[in-house]
């Protein structure tokens, strides 16, 4: 079967998805949080992941799949958003567009490396613990609050004393 079809529109409709995700996650530097933002940008990478997997496009698949486990645990109160995580989501972000537009539909092996350090990016997503040789950004604020958990879930029992 001719996959080639499937892999340029996953292409289109994950590169999307990705543009998405990259205005979605300036505005959670801004709203650490918004909740409902936190949410979509985990589904939309949920969603990138999902059909990667499906085409067996293993460095997409790993790479949104990390994002979506950092956004999942940012959304269940389990981490919060710090600019390193940030700074890490934008990079994977801008990693992934790269391996979307390296990809070759007509080639029995689409997926091209794109000179991406997949595991090095899904390490920093995963462990805010950067790349050797990586070269942050300046910081956005100088004096910025100290990042901030998500609220509890309202439906949640109250912790005790």
């Amino acid at each position: 079967m001719d996959m080639s079809a499937f892999v340029r529109r996953y292409a289109e409709e994950a590169g999307e998805r990705v543009r998405e995700i990259e205005g979605g996650i300036a505005r959670l530097e801004a709203a650490p949080r918004d909740r409902d933002l936190v949410n979509h940008l985990m589904r939309q990478a949920h969603t990138v992941k999902g059909g990667a997997r499906m085409l067996r496009l293993k460095r997409i698949q790993d790479l949104s799949h990390a994002m979506e486990d950092a956004l999942s645990a940012v959304g269940a109160a389990k981490r919060v958003v710090t600019p390193l995580l940030v700074d890490a989501l934008l990079a994977s972000a801008k990693a992934l567009r790269g391996l979307l537009g390296a990809l070759v539909p007509g080639d029995p092996e689409p997926e091209k490396d794109a000179g991406v350090d997949v595991a090095g990016l899904a390490n920093f997503v995963r462990t805010e613990t950067p790349p050797p040789g990586w070269a942050a950004a300046p910081p956005s604020g100088a004096g910025a609050p100290a990042p901030a958990a998500l609220p509890e879930d309202p439906a949640a029992p109250a912790a005790g004393p």
